[in-house]
């Protein structure tokens, strides 16, 4: 339980450091720790249990990243998630044999209602069905949208892209979003870093020609 302590107090702080007012219960929460903390020097019983997984989720759930009404989710059999092991490829799953379903969650909560919104037929993996979102499995063909103000084409989402800036010493920043992201991310002002020998499964590249003098 110690350990557990630990790390809802670095991510209440985090929290807190990062949002200010936004997580305005902050405060509220590392106070309840506390207590927690007292209670259980005095001695682990369930009321205290109880006590801090109520916080947990209390503290976790208030974070303002959260705070959207619904959840568009995969729900899956436990004993059949639909993940390859390190040693396979997606190509290496069956193509059907899932209880899988996409699902909608609201309220976020553990208590939410979740609701059914598409059932593939025949047990089909639901990864692999088409008519999700933009109709697009994962990244869209080049130019299947329509420009921006200056008639340039896939800015924003898709896949990242590999920029010149640096992110870290040792990385190069991406930007602008891609398929696996939410969409408050398909911004050219979003950015994530990786190693310049890195290959990364939603990160691409532009091609930019250049007049000569």
């Amino acid at each position: 339980m110690p350990e557990q302590i630990t790390s809802l107090r670095l991510a209440i702080d985090d929290l807190t450091k990062t949002f200010g007012a936004r997580y305005a219960q902050g405060a509220a929460f590392a106070a309840r720790l506390a207590d927690v903390e007292r209670r259980v020097a005095a001695g682990v019983n369930p009321e205290v249990t109880t006590a801090l997984q109520q916080l947990r989720s209390d503290a976790l759930l208030a974070n303002p990243l959260l705070d959207f009404e619904r959840l568009l989710l995969v729900q899956r059999d436990a004993n059949k998630l639909g993940l390859p092991q390190n040693w396979e490829g997606n190509s290496d799953l069956p193509p059907n044999g899932f209880n899988n379903q996409i699902a909608v969650l609201s309220p976020v909560r553990p208590s939410g209602e979740l609701r059914p919104l598409f059932r593939p037929e025949g047990g089909r993996f639901v990864g692999d069905v088409d008519s999700v979102n933009d109709n697009f499995r994962i990244a869209a063909p080049i130019g299947s949208f329509a420009p921006n103000a200056w008639g340039l084409r896939d800015m924003c989402g898709n896949v990242w892209e590999w920029t010149s800036g640096d992110f870290a010493p040792d990385r190069k920043a991406v930007r602008g979003g891609s398929w696996s992201e939410r969409p408050a991310q398909a911004t050219s002002s979003s950015r994530l870093g990786y190693r310049p020998w890195q290959q990364v499964y939603h990160v691409g590249f532009r091609i930019i020609c250049i007049d000569s003098p």
